[in-house]
């Protein structure tokens, strides 16, 4: 029997005073690495932090030297970030997968349907990860992005094979949607540099090297001795550059006896 509008109406009323249903948050870390230790950087967290959940900013990067903590930042805010967000993909690219497995590797994680039924055409499933990213709340992580750029360096170009995700940088720069692309890169990529701006909603971090207390925390945890002005020197040599401090304390610990002097000497 049909529903008097009387009926429809109560019935309507239900519905919208029902909570609205979603899906279960999906998380997919690929391979992010584990950072057990993370010194310092609480005011680039807090910026990240910022643009990404506050100003809803769409695409960020987070540039900087290798070694200088870009995946071990982002990693960390990933996991901050990831109760604002119903989808979150890391994804390396530093072993250069082809795009078309980068896309297809994305969009089974954000697509409800198996992937052998997605459209056959690249332009089609690129379209549809772009509508994806209008209707799901999506955080997209590329760390080693550099990886996919023209080797000459300082032109941050895209190779011509990954030209493609070129377009889905653009149009995630400029069109409205919920989501956000986190690059982290050695170069900043040549796409994005027409679309940022301080009230843009696409951003770049460029990374400096850890600050001193932080340095002298990491010098501590891997047991090195040494007085002030020579655990200065140490970070002054290389820069204040996690990763090189990491190794070189290792050799420190390995053949001196954990002692900075004679390594210094």
């Amino acid at each position: 029997a049909s529903l008097l509008p009387e009926q429809t109406k109560v019935i309507d009323a239900v519905k919208q005073a029902l909570p609205a249903t979603h899906d279960a948050p999906r998380f997919d870390w690929g391979n992010a690495l584990r950072a057990p230790s993370f010194y310092g950087r609480e005011a680039e967290l807090s910026l990240l932090s910022t643009w990404v959940v506050e100003e809803r900013c769409r695409v960020v990067s987070v540039v900087g030297f290798g070694g200088i903590g870009k995946s071990t930042l982002v990693v960390q805010l990933m996991h901050q970030l990831a109760e604002h967000f119903q989808v979150v993909i890391w994804r390396s690219l530093r072993d250069t997968p082809t795009y078309e497995a980068l896309l297809d590797d994305c969009l089974s994680v954000l697509a409800t349907q198996p992937i052998d039924e997605l459209p056959a055409s690249l332009e089609e499933r690129q379209n549809l990860l772009l509508k994806f990213m209008r209707t799901t709340r999506t955080l997209l992580v590329f760390d080693n992005f550099e990886s996919i750029l023209e080797d000459r360096e300082g032109l941050g170009r895209l190779r011509p094979e990954y030209q493609k995700l070129g377009r889905v940088l653009h149009l995630s720069a400029e069109t409205e949607h919920q989501s956000c692309i986190l690059l982290t890169s050695r170069e900043k990529p040549s796409e994005l540099g027409t679309y940022e701006g301080s009230q843009s909603p696409v951003r770049t971090l460029q990374l400096a090297q850890l600050d001193d207390h932080s340095c002298r925390h990491l010098l501590a945890e891997k047991e090195v001795t040494g007085n002030d002005a020579q655990k200065a020197k140490l970070i002054e040599t290389y820069e204040g550059n996690p990763l090189a401090l990491k190794i070189v304390t290792q050799t420190i610990v390995e053949l001196f006896n954990g002692e900075i002097m004679p390594f210094l000497e």
